[in-house]
């Protein structure tokens, strides 16, 4: 048996029985991990708003045999201003859902977790962020998790050189030459202004909501192969994708 005290964010809860909650968490110092809160669904004296969804907490968690209890919790900051906009929760929630698909259970990863909280910082503080910082958001917890396209070169010969036209594949796992393009029937064409605006993702400054001045239309033509490679190479659907394209498309 092992008892640690964990910084944390929550990534959710699934119900257990009639009063407990089983709480997934994204913790500094030891990756993803799950606890048991017991009487968390009977009571919300003992947790209080600990335990929602995007927030930042000090745990005290005991191990036994893999499972984890949770004990006291102290809240470091619930986020709770992204609850104020329909389009920061629904992309604070596609944040969320990428980090419970791409962490490991047990793997601390420092970087990461220093990435999510300052996203969760930019969308509780507003303004909305413009669609290219959502994408370099996505292609930078993709990057930590050792997932990241090709956005450099061409994924099938390597080379930087662009001249004949470009396309995005995500079973080729990123950018393809004009050449290569034409010949994928998976490849979705590209532009030289999306060309342009992918290769700058890796680097975008993540604390600009602006998405430092990058096209917001062009993000949006972009978006649709980033989430392709994501569902490719997780081999699964993205829950909250539906859900923020019914947001881009409106408005």
């Amino acid at each position: 048996m092992t008892a640690q005290t964990l910084s944390a964010l929550v990534l959710g809860s699934t119900d257990l029985g009639e009063a407990d909650k089983l709480v997934h968490l994204l913790t500094r110092e030891r990756g993803r991990v799950s606890a048991r809160a017991r009487g968390a669904r009977r009571s919300r004296k003992r947790y209080g708003g600990r335990l929602d969804r995007y927030a930042l907490i000090r745990a005290s968690i005991t191990f036994r045999k893999g499972k984890g209890t949770m004990g006291e919790v102290d809240l470091l900051r619930p986020f709770l201003g992204i609850r104020d906009d329909l389009l920061r929760t629904a992309e604070a929630d596609h944040l969320l859902e990428l980090l419970r698909l791409v962490t490991r259970e047990e793997e601390a990863c420092l970087p990461l977790f220093g990435l999510s909280v300052q996203a969760l910082g930019v969308l509780d503080e507003g303004p909305t962020p413009a669609p290219p910082w959502l994408l370099a958001l996505v292609v930078q917890v993709l990057a930590h998790a050792g997932l990241a396209p090709q956005l450099h070169r061409c994924a099938a010969c390597g080379t930087a050189e662009f001249a004949t036209g470009a396309g995005f594949s995500a079973p080729e796992g990123g950018i393809l030459c004009g050449e290569h393009a034409a010949g994928d029937p998976a490849s979705q064409p590209l532009g030289r202004r999306e060309l342009d605006l992918l290769r700058r993702l890796p680097a975008l400054d993540l604390a600009d909501p602006t998405g430092g001045g990058l096209d917001p239309a062009c993000a949006l033509r972009c978006r649709h192969a980033i989430w392709r490679f994501v569902e490719y190479h997780l081999e699964r659907g993205l829950r909250t994708r539906a859900f923020l394209d019914g947001l881009f498309e409106a408005g």
